[in-house]
């Protein structure tokens, strides 16, 4: 406070993070208006960046064809040593194991069952033909090996897959009543028959992905038997082959687990293994692998349609995410949102707390008034509820009536913004109730208002919280200052 009993104000402005925490929760239509155009801004973002996307795997797509479709290059335009051609070598081996290992994990139906389900089924039969038995036991085991019954026993099952991968599904065992047993699915892939019986069992068993398929599976099987049957009476002679078992359940076999974790981790060793052996090529080292390994890779490919689609599936990336791009559209326009009103909210020139008053223009509050009953609803409502709940509860009107008349000093002009409304409306009520104050506009604005403010020699300014300009409160104080008038306070209306 100076010599003339004034108090300086600062020129910088403080603000209440709660104030304007509320201040934009007061903005929610400008948010959910925010987070729409964040959904278009996203959407715009995602469809330039697939299309880019789509653009380079086309390019790089065009160029792997054209590479394919080209002739021998001259490999004397490239300088490559020994040890580069030989690590191309490896690295190109490592690729092929890696293609190959990556084609049966995606194609075998053992790749896609689930240990904990799996359906098999089993048809046995019992074969007698005296000195002949070994010799059409074995007959019987070799139905399966047939390349057509593979064909029908695909078509049969259901199943999506080359006629290679039905050889896994399917398996057939001959044994004599004493345990001699005859596989013609072992690792060498030969036939041997220890003993010559006279009576043997014949086992069909296969495995898929449901009962029904198990079922249609061995009905084909049991198809060809019979057909086997008719031709081996009339070769052979006369024998007996009874149907002794016939059986479809659903299992759990780890097996399947154990065989799936394996090729599985296969892949990822030749995988690494290809990475390794191809990350230290040089950029002309790379052109030369291209064009001498991999178009060398994919030349029978690239003679059909499917080849080239092949091609294509080489190049493509991981597809871009639409949910990542409309989230990052909304976070942007959110961000924007946030940016602009916490702006807005510092450059406002508006008085926004009590606090603001007396920190900054060193005024003494003699007292809050609220400025009527709230007419917002729904969601402004219940903003504004919270937002009262926290901050503190303005005076009654009686209250600031006493503090005013507790004054010393006598008569006082009550100056504010007639033309706002709650500014008014409050100048009027404390005027009826104080018969020592008057009324009037700012004294910077109104020459009778600064008359009636010499005469009683003092002031009390009344400012509405967001509509009373800061700039209004400092040329009505300095105004005050020059003509030597006392700011005895502030009424706050809320």
């Amino acid at each position: 406070m100076d010599e003339n009993r004034y108090n300086n104000y600062e020129d910088e402005m403080e603000i209440d993070l709660i104030d304007m925490m509320f201040y934009l929760l007061k903005k929610w239509r400008g948010l959910l208006l925010a987070v729409l155009i964040g959904v278009i801004v996203g959407a715009g973002l995602y469809v330039v960046k697939n299309r880019q996307q789509q653009a380079e795997q086309a390019q790089k797509a065009s160029e792997l064809v054209q590479a394919d479709e080209d002739e021998e290059f001259d490999e004397s335009d490239y300088k490559i040593s020994k040890d580069s051609r030989a690590a191309m070598e490896i690295a190109y081996q490592y690729r092929q194991l890696y293609n190959k290992q990556q084609e049966y994990n995606s194609k075998s139906i053992i790749m896609q069952l689930d240990p904990n389900a799996v359906y098999t089924g089993e048809l046995k039969y019992y074969i007698s033909a005296g000195n002949n038995t070994g010799l059409i036991g074995v007959l019987y085991q070799n139905v399966i090996s047939d390349e057509d019954i593979l064909e029908e026993l695909k078509d049969a099952s259901g199943l999506d897959c080359d006629t290679q991968y039905i050889k896994e599904l399917i398996d057939s065992v001959i044994a004599d009543e004493s345990g001699t047993s005859i596989n013609i699915n072992s690792g060498d892939g030969m036939d041997s028959v220890n003993a010559v019986v006279k009576n043997s069992f014949v086992t069909y068993k296969v495995i898929s992905t449901s009962q029904d398929s198990c079922e249609q599976m061995l009905q084909v099987i049991r198809e060809k038997v019979d057909q086997l049957n008719a031709e081996a009476i009339e070769q052979y002679g006369s024998y007996s082959v009874v149907e002794v078992g016939d059986h479809v359940g659903l299992v759990t076999d780890n097996t399947y687990l154990t065989k799936q974790k394996t090729n599985v981790d296969q892949l990822n060793t030749y995988s690494t293994a290809v990475k390794n052996a191809e990350k230290d090529f040089s950029d002309e080292e790379k052109t030369y692998y291209n064009k001498k390994y991999l178009a060398k890779e994919y030349a029978e490919k690239a003679d059909t349609e499917e080849g080239k689609d092949l091609l294509l599936e080489e190049v493509e990336a991981a597809p871009v995410s639409k949910v990542k791009w409309l989230v990052i559209g909304v976070i942007l326009l959110v961000m924007f949102w946030g940016a602009y009103y916490v702006v807005k909210y510092i450059l406002d020139k508006k008085v926004k707390t009590v606090s603001e008053l007396q920190s900054t223009y060193r005024l003494q509050v003699i007292g809050r008034v609220a400025a009527g009953e709230r007419t917002s609803k729904g969601l402004d409502k219940f903003i504004d509820k919270i937002y009262e709940g926290i901050k503190e509860q303005p005076d009654t009107l009686d209250y600031v009536v006493q503090a005013v008349n507790a004054m010393e000093g006598g008569k006082a002009v009550l100056c504010g913004n007639a033309e706002v409304l709650e500014v008014k409306n409050v100048m009027d009520q404390l005027t009826s109730e104080c018969g020592g104050l008057e009324k009037g506009e700012f004294c910077s604005r109104s020459a009778a208002s600064l008359e009636k403010a010499k005469a009683a020699g003092k002031e009390i300014l009344v400012v509405c919280i967001g509509k009373t300009r800061r700039g209004e409160i400092e040329r009505e104080m300095e105004s005050c200052r020059l003509q030597k008038i006392r700011v005895a306070g502030v009424v706050v209306v809320e």
